[in-house]
């Protein structure tokens, strides 16, 4: 527990440096192609993005990175559900 009474995991250091590392990986993942590493940020990006409270300035930028994630998996798959799904995290 943080001495402000938020869990490790939610700060906003931690979160700013899950979302610098994940657009990194979004990056190299297009960049080569593979996207291997994907569903995991995905996951991981989830459980931040709804563990944090409606209208969380942080949960914004995880939805941004949430909806980059999808897109690209929809890119990739050439699924247009999967755009769908980026889009709704701009609702």
């Amino acid at each position: 527990m943080a001495r402000d009474g938020s869990s490790p995991h939610t700060s906003n250091y931690a979160i700013s440096l899950v979302l610098s590392r994940a657009g990194a990986e979004l990056v190299r993942m297009e960049t080569t192609g593979d996207l291997s590493g994907l569903p995991e940020l995905i996951e991981e990006l989830t459980g931040l993005h709804e563990s944090l409270p409606p209208g969380d300035a942080e949960r914004g930028e995880l939805a941004r990175s949430l909806a980059e994630g999808h897109r690209a998996r929809a890119r990739h798959q050439q699924d247009p559900d999967g755009h769908r799904l980026a889009a709704r995290y701009f609702d």
